[in-house]
């Protein structure tokens, strides 16, 4: 604001210079007092080209032909001010009371420059050309009263070297009245400067303070396309401001776009519509509310927050709501019908509008699927990954505490850390996961690692572990104890003592091999696998009657199999048979094996009997054929050895002549 006084300086050297000369001089020689004055008060080059007529009485007034007002000495951006013609009138009667009464001031395109130097100094502040090369002017204005000022087509261009930015914006309109001496200024100002029409109604109460860098009290309504936004403070030129703001925003992302912030897309829930009503202060790039209500698409919350403004805010704040509506977070989940999860696309570029923490209370959370009542929890985000921490979360005839992390930096990924107590499982499941066939209080542990861009990739993905117990309850669709007593394996209930299971998930497959429920003189054993991806389900349980048969226990498997929105419960004869009859099958396997050693043994003695029956037999053939007869104990060969050395002596006796 202060530079549009500054520029009401020239005005009033302009209306000066016509006052004390417009009767006496020629129109060349007006405007070149009229360039020399503004020299003088601003230290700035001036030029006034083309014609200058003059009106005089009732309005004492001055239309020139192009006018351009030099830059500081330092800036080699071209003139600080350039405009097609400007046009003065002043008030010729109050004139004699020494009064400046401006009527009109009307400037035809104006261009202006407004430009910060790298080491900070600003072209705005002027040192007169009269002052020594260390003084400066205080930038007075002389006491004077402005019935209106008007800028028709004018363009704009802020550069700022200690920033790095250039902003420029063209075609606006302005309107400015200060009708009493030291009295409010009021301003009508129509401009399209990122693209969008925007039109600002201000009155500032005193321009005094602005022009002194000070705060005034100052309203305001600004209107853009998508929304409108009043303000009811004190603003400052540092710049800095303070006061309750009234936002009423039927589309944020296009406001904002027309306001200079560029590419935010709102997602759905975060505040599409938009309406923010409270106490804000702004002093630099920190924005604070405080007494805040902030309507989101419909969901009301109540508290305080402090911004930062930067390339992505960082945000400070603390809320409390009645009814949170989060239902929009559940879009893209379950596809409906047991007929599998959403491959739609998830959208979580929200992860990036914001870095910082949120603190939030309320009465009850509508997830869409999952329904709480009393919550507490916080989000901290991060560069895209938010954790969400549950300090209380009632629901289900529970509670839940943990934390849940959604982390957008490289791909979407889920996980979380979460512990139950005494929920009520069926009402849990079904709004899980369509389950509804068990019932009864819990306590559970889930960690779980998700990664995808659909709800279905990542139930595909999902890693980790858990734990559930419970101490009593019931599961739908078969009666244990009927398949106990007969075998039978249609609908009914099965009322249970207590449930133990712990589990482990490895892409997107649940497993468990140590679930454990007991019945009345029934112990039920349990494993298997639940594919929570493909939402299916190959599970064999095992009930065993613990005082059948002589209290030796009848166990009777069956497996549960398929889709679990409808699975089969089939029993299982082969681990029947395998459990029940294990005693029975050792027993004739070791009778088995007894009776082929006996087998064995006499097939020994047979084989036995047969030889030493063969030998005798060869043996007295043997006898035969030789001639010999063996004494007991002697060998055939000892018998035909014996047998040939008596032939031999005999026939030697012979040849010496013996007997």
């Amino acid at each position: 604001m202060r530079w549009i006084f500054r520029l009401i300086g020239f005005v009033v050297v302009l209306a000066v210079v016509a006052v004390t000369s417009i009767l006496l001089l020629p129109s060349e020689r007006i405007a070149r007092i009229a360039a020399d004055q503004i020299t003088q008060y601003t230290g700035r080059d001036v030029q006034i080209t083309g014609d200058v007529s003059a009106t005089f009485w009732p309005t004492l007034g001055v239309t020139t032909g192009a006018v351009e007002i030099g830059n500081a000495e330092w800036s080699d951006n071209g003139p600080m001010l350039r405009a097609e013609s400007l046009e003065i009138g002043v008030d010729a009667a109050a004139l004699w009371n020494r009064d400046i009464k401006i009527r009109t001031l009307r400037a035809v395109s104006p261009e202006v420059l407004l430009e910060v130097a790298a080491d900070g100094r600003n072209n705005w502040t002027f040192r007169s050309s009269t002052e020594g090369s260390t003084g400066t002017s205080s930038g007075a204005l002389p006491t004077l009263t402005l019935d209106r000022a008007e800028v028709e087509n004018g363009s704009f261009r802020y550069l700022d070297a200690q920033a790095g930015s250039d902003t420029r914006f063209d075609d606006f309109d302005l309107a400015l009245e200060w009708p009493v001496a030291n009295g409010p200024v009021t301003l009508d100002l129509a401009a399209e400067p990122f693209g969008s029409r925007i039109t600002v109604d201000a009155e500032i109460a005193n321009v005094a303070a602005v022009i002194a860098s000070q705060t005034t009290p100052v309203t305001a309504q600004i209107a853009a396309p998508g929304g409108a936004l009043s303000f009811n403070g004190a603003v400052g030129t540092t710049p800095e401001a303070a006061g309750r703001i009234d936002a009423d925003l039927s589309d944020t992302g296009r406001f904002l776009a027309a306001m200079g912030v560029s590419g935010v897309d709102v997602p759905k829930g975060f505040g599409q519509a938009l309406n923010i009503d409270g106490l804000v202060s702004f002093k630099g790039n920190q924005v604070s509310l405080r007494e805040g209500v902030i309507v989101a698409d419909g969901t009301r919350l109540d508290g305080s927050a402090d911004v930062v403004l930067a390339a992505t805010p960082q945000i400070t704040a603390n809320f409390a709501a009645g009814d949170l509506d989060l239902a929009f977070l559940a879009e893209g989940g379950s596809s409906g019908g047991g007929s599998g999860w959403s491959k739609d696309r998830i959208d979580a570029s929200g992860l990036a509008a914001f870095n910082g923490s949120i603190g939030m209370t309320a009465q009850s959370l509508d997830l869409g699927t999952l329904r709480f009542g009393s919550t507490r929890l916080k989000v901290t985000n991060d560069r895209s990954r938010a954790v969400v921490r549950f300090d209380e979360l009632r629901g289900y005839d529970g509670n839940i505490t943990g934390q849940f992390v959604a982390n957008n930096r490289n791909g979407l990924s889920v996980g979380g850390d979460l512990s139950a107590t005494g929920v009520q499982v069926q009402s849990l499941l079904a709004d899980m996961a369509d389950l509804d066939r068990m019932s009864g209080l819990a306590n559970m542990q889930l960690a779980f690692l998700g990664v995808g861009q659909s709800v279905d990739a990542i139930m595909k993905s999902l890693s980790g572990d858990g734990s559930i117990t419970m101490a009593g309850g019931q599961i739908s669709g078969i009666d244990l104890d009927k398949l106990i007593r007969s075998g039978a394996t249609g609908p009914g209930t099965t009322v249970f003592d207590d449930f133990r299971a712990s589990y482990r998930i490895n892409d997107g497959v649940l497993r468990n091999n140590d679930l454990v429920m007991t019945l009345p003189n029934v112990e039920t054993r349990g494993e298997g696998k639940v594919d929570l991806g493909d939402r299916e389900i190959d599970y064999l349980v095992t009930p065993i009657a613990l005082q059948a048969r002589d209290d030796q226990g009848l166990a009777i498997p069956f497996r549960i199999k398929g889709p679990w929105s409808s699975p089969q419960f089939l029993p299982d004869m082969g681990a029947a048979i395998d459990l029940n009859l294990e005693a029975e099958k050792k027993k004739l396997e070791e009778q088995l094996e007894l009776e082929r050693a006996k087998l064995e043994e006499r097939a020994r003695e047979e084989a036995e009997k047969a030889r030493i029956r063969a030998e005798e037999q060869l043996r007295r053939e043997a006898e035969k054929a030789l001639g010999v007869e063996t004494q007991e104990g002697e060998s055939i060969e000892d018998a035909l050895r014996k047998k040939l050395e008596e032939e031999a002596g005999n026939a030697l006796r012979n040849l010496l002549g013996g007997n």
